[in-house]
């Protein structure tokens, strides 16, 4: 960020809500506030309700990631939407293994994981053919990371971290 960097992760979670409208009358969203969620759906006509709240709405850590997810574990999703990258599969992925579907949209650096779809509009395609019936199949996919130490010098080495339930139609998913 200090040098410049913007995130992507808000413009991708909007192209998913935005086509997640086509089918506002069948869903409703459980989200986390602020950034984690809420913010995409402010002026959206889609209903939905923030079950979590990070301490520091501003600047949210991977435990809040994992605390959010375990409060979507106790209230029950269908799935669990997530916007970002390896790091925050492998955040999702330590707290629910494969008990329950989730799906990324991509905004990280890198993705090296089975379990984010193509592109974001994919991942919006991918959700609204659930919700019609489509023909989705639920498969576990592999949640990898690359070690960072060794990328710095030059090494690209992908670690195992463990497998999530994916939904999986040929065209949306991106392969390992």
């Amino acid at each position: 960020r200090s040098l410049g960097f913007k995130s992507k992760a808000l413009d991708r979670a909007l192209c998913v809500v935005n086509l997640l409208e086509q089918v506002q009358d069948s869903i409703e969203i459980l989200t986390c506030s602020g950034s984690m969620g809420e913010d995409c759906f402010k002026h959206s006509g889609i209903r939905h309700r923030v079950v979590y709240c990070p301490e520091d709405r501003s600047h949210t850590q991977p435990s809040d990631t994992c605390s959010a997810v375990a409060a979507l574990l106790e209230v029950g999703v269908d799935i669990i939407l997530f916007v970002g990258g390896d790091g925050t599969a492998r955040d999702i992925c330590s707290v629910v293994g494969n008990k329950q579907p989730v799906l990324g949209i991509p905004a990280g650096v890198k993705m090296h994981s089975g379990v984010f779809a193509v592109t974001p509009k994919a991942a919006g395609q991918l959700v609204i053919d659930m919700i019609k019936g489509g023909l989705v199949s639920i498969t576990e996919n592999e949640v990898r990371d690359i070690d960072e130490e060794a990328f710095r010098s030059g090494v690209v080495k992908s670690k195992h971290y463990g497998e999530m339930l994916t939904p999986e139609e040929g065209r949306f998913l991106q392969h390992v």
